[in-house]
């Protein structure tokens, strides 16, 4: 019988027990702002279905190719920023989906996409006043 030296084993049982991702629902931007400072790639932030207002988002986390951080609507078109509402977008490999940002108004912008490869989809901005509606840069 050969023996498997001990550093393969610990390789192996790393490999083995490595944690799933995670959703965590959310209600404010506060949550939003607690729950980022812990996510890992491949965790997603659920946004719970409702009006949102006056609520400034800051998205922050670092994804990968493979396991991006998403932040979504619990129901994609359910969750309406309204009022003093924003979402900024900031990070690596980050995507944000399902959000309706209706009649929301800012002095700055409505979404800001400022981190490297992070994605808007499936999401309406429509009336309101920002700076911008979505900046990219």
């Amino acid at each position: 019988m050969q023996r498997m030296p001990l550093v393969a084993w610990l390789g192996w049982g790393v490999a083995a027990f490595t944690l799933p991702a995670a959703e965590h629902l959310v209600s404010s931007a506060t949550n939003v702002a607690r729950a980022s400072d812990k996510l890992k790639p491949g965790d997603t932030l659920v946004m719970a279905d409702g009006t949102w207002t006056n609520q400034a988002i800051v998205f922050r986390g670092r994804g990968t190719a493979k396991e991006p951080v998403t932040l979504r609507a619990e129901t994609p078109g359910n969750v309406f920023l309204v009022g003093e509402s924003s979402v900024t977008i900031e990070g690596e490999y980050l995507v944000v989906s399902g959000l309706f940002l209706n009649d929301a108004q800012s002095t700055g912008d409505g979404v800001k996409l400022a981190g490297t490869n992070c994605r808007l989809t499936e999401s309406v901005v429509i009336g309101g006043r920002h700076k911008c509606f979505v900046h990219s840069r």
